[in-house]
């Protein structure tokens, strides 16, 4: 089986997890490829605020099926633990380019 197949497989939630994560570590790469470009940075302050919506929206879901689905709760609670993982990863993201922007820009 492929790794597209697999992929594929995947609940939304999951690849929704792996996509935000992708687009934001290549974003936090850009930004240090290329760190007097403006343009990448307000790219990253909405990615992060587009990104934070659809993921809180599809984390509530997630949360309104353990509630509601009794039988399946397990697999619902894994899929809510690897949304919650992307949030540190944000942090520190967030974190290295603030402290990036700011070394340069003698804040």
């Amino acid at each position: 089986m492929t790794d597209l197949k697999k992929f594929n497989q995947l609940p939304f939630s999951s690849k929704l997890a792996i996509v935000s994560w992708a687009l934001g570590t290549f974003l936090l790469l850009l930004n240090f490829c290329f760190p007097n470009q403006d343009e990448i940075l307000i790219t990253g302050i909405v990615y992060i605020v587009v990104m934070g919506i659809i993921n809180g929206v599809t984390f509530l879901y997630i949360i309104s099926k353990i509630i509601t689905v009794t039988q399946n709760s397990r697999y619902y609670i894994i899929q809510a633990g690897i949304m919650l993982a992307n949030i540190p990863i944000a942090i520190v993201y967030v974190y290295l380019v603030i402290s990036h922007y700011t070394s340069l820009n003698n804040f």
